[in-house]
């Protein structure tokens, strides 16, 4: 009986030590893999620069977009990451999620940080490189930097989706408004029909309009939202339109705004074999059917009305 309880003793040490060795295993695979830093950005458009022909990352002055630094194989000491011209732009918050994965019996970490940002400022933007110290030893990110138009959005412009790294792809969705009025010069008083049509392709949800400035007139909205196919420059598109009853009551040109329409597009999650941690569950962002949903904005054109006063009467009015 004292031989069984001394090796049962000794057995469950053995169990213990076993235990503690594959534990530290098991950290050391996953943290031992080399370090690699990448950067990117998310929510901006491709424009072609009509000189080069070239495709230019822009984003619009005062709307969002995304810096996303990927850290791959980062040890379990955690060190803060650098953004080298981070501050040239407002940063409204940062996420951060951990995402680990084993394929082939080999373990990988990779962490990700995403500035939500936005510019104030038209111009040529540089970013990075983005910078982390590990074993006090820095390490950039490649690409080490990248370039970034800012520019005010132009009224009547189509707004095109790209893919989240700002490589060019095919366009998966296309979005734009069109104003128009049945007359460009009027009276007071005389009554005209305003039409805002918003045309769209590809997969797109929740689109909306924001409220029409009309200065100078009383409206009336005439139509509700009507909803029918249409082909444009050779693209079927759907269409809403609303229409409005303006009656003038100033005189002069009269300057119609260009209209803001929001909408959204899914954006879909970058699967990982053999993970076992979801990275957008854990990234703090809503998730529905596997997809994640990203606001995105296009403006209409702007109109010009041309009001002129009522002619005088030269002939004879009889009173009472």
């Amino acid at each position: 009986m004292f031989l069984d309880y001394f090796y049962k003793q000794n057995f469950l040490k053995f169990l213990f030590v076993l235990i503690i060795f594959i534990n530290i295993n098991f950290v050391k695979k996953i943290y031992s893999t080399d370090i690699r830093v990448n950067l990117e950005l998310e929510d901006i458009q491709n424009l072609t620069d009509p000189k080069t022909g070239q495709n230019i990352p822009t984003v619009f002055v005062g709307e969002n977009f995304k810096i996303k630094v990927i850290v791959i194989g980062q040890d379990k000491d955690d060190s803060d990451v650098e953004i080298v011209g981070l501050d040239q732009f407002n940063v409204a918050g940062i996420n951060q999620f951990i995402n680990m994965s084993m394929i082939n019996s080999e373990f990988s970490s990779q962490k990700n940080y995403i500035y939500d940002v936005s510019c104030l400022k038209e111009g040529i933007f540089t970013i990075g490189p983005a910078k982390i110290m590990q074993n006090n030893k820095t390490i950039n990110s490649v690409p080490e930097n990248l370039v970034l138009q800012v520019k005010k959005r132009t009224a009547g412009t189509v707004a095109r989706g790209t893919n989240q790294n700002g490589l060019s792809q095919e366009q998966s969705y296309e979005v734009f408004c069109k104003l128009s009025i049945d007359a460009k010069t009027v009276f007071v008083g005389q009554p005209l029909v305003l039409s805002a049509k918003v045309y769209s392709r590809g997969n797109i949800l929740q689109i909306g309009m924001e409220k029409i400035n009309l200065p100078g007139f009383i409206s009336k909205e005439i139509q509700k939202v009507g909803k029918y196919q249409e082909e444009f420059e050779g693209k079927n598109y759907t269409v809403l339109e609303k229409k409005f009853l303006l009656l003038p009551q100033e005189t002069g040109r009269i300057d119609i705004d260009p209209v803001v329409i929001n909408f959204n597009t899914p954006v879909k999650r970058k699967n990982r074999r053999g993970g076992f941690f979801d990275d957008d569950f854990f990234g703090g962002l809503p998730v529905f059917f596997g997809e994640n949903y990203q606001q995105k904005k296009a403006l209409s054109n702007n109109l010009q009305i041309n009001v002129l006063p009522l002619p005088e009467y030269a002939g004879v009015v009889d009173g009472v």
